[in-house]
């Protein structure tokens, strides 16, 4: 084969093979090449243009400019930082909507909580399946669109999927939260790098101390109270959420039964992630501001 001539692009090195069929081929593919250029700078997805973060670049975070979202620069530190005030996470199924818009109930809730675990798959089951990558990331991205229109937005991760928190690093999702069954949160860390947040479901003081040797920023730990949310018919119960606060040396939200009438057993300072309590109320936003007014 011939060796590049000066001057020539990735398009013009494509050889041409005769016949019809062969001129056909290599047209096509200086069309893909000459794609794959244009998609190196910039990176489309449905009607929105998201520039490309720099691969070393910090987090961001999402703003609303003329109709554009636009990316602002936010690295680890002030993840860490957020995550250490947070105090109520939203767990967002749709399935426990009640039938309802689960983005019109999101986008009346978002400005009461300080956390949104994206979580696309069916309730009632805690061994449920992870959900479909592609339902994960379209979720996700619809609350980063409303959270854009907020002066003081949520932290947003995705559930079980580092994937989707790898696909969504540079536009505004903070991390991800992972199960027992999920990949393992070293591996989790290797693929993501060292900004973006890990969160990880424990159930017992033995979990909270394995936890304490890996790379999570914080963690779930419940059920506490029995729940139909995830289908358990007790709890660990809220002197066991305070012990593992005390003992872990990252942030605990305890989860699993959690309302507004119970809350109050908590310890102070205690953190929670809720879903039925606050996503199948009649008025979501007002359980949603009530909740947290009453975390101790």
């Amino acid at each position: 084969m011939g060796g590049k001539a000066p001057g020539q692009g990735p398009a013009e090195i494509v050889r041409r093979p005769r016949g019809p069929s062969f001129e056909g081929l290599a047209r096509r593919l200086q069309s893909i090449l000459a794609r794959i250029s244009r998609l190196d700078r910039d990176v489309v997805i449905g009607s929105v243009d998201w520039q490309r973060p720099s691969p070393s670049g910090p987090v961001g975070c999402c703003d609303v400019d003329g109709g554009r979202l636009v990316r602002d620069t936010m690295d680890g530190d002030s993840l860490r930082e957020r995550l250490s005030r947070a105090r109520l996470m939203l767990i967002l199924s749709p399935e426990v909507c009640g039938g309802r818009d689960p983005l019109a109930v999101a986008a009346a809730v978002l400005p009461h909580v300080d956390a949104v675990q994206v979580r696309p798959k069916a309730g009632g089951d805690a061994g449920a399946a992870p959900a479909p990558a592609r339902s994960t990331f379209e979720l996700a991205l619809a609350v980063l669109e409303l959270c854009a229109d907020l002066p003081a937005p949520p932290l947003v991760l995705a559930d079980d999927r580092v994937d989707v928190a790898l696909a969504l690093a540079g536009r505004g999702l903070a991390g991800v939260h992972l199960g027992c069954d999920d990949l393992p949160p070293a591996e989790a860390r290797a693929l993501l790098g060292p900004e973006p947040l890990i969160g990880l479901s424990t159930h017992c003081a033995a979990d909270v101390v394995r936890a304490a040797e890996l790379p999570v920023d914080y963690l779930g730990f419940g059920p506490l109270f029995p729940t139909a949310t995830k289908g358990y018919a007790s709890g660990v119960g809220p002197e066991a959420a305070w012990v593992a606060a005390a003992a872990a040396g990252v942030p605990v939200f305890a989860i699993g039964g959690v309302t507004r009438a119970r809350v109050t057993e908590l310890h102070p300072g205690a953190r929670v992630a809720v879903a039925g309590a606050i996503l199948g109320a009649e008025a979501p936003a007002a359980a949603a501001a009530a909740l947290r007014d009453h975390l101790p």
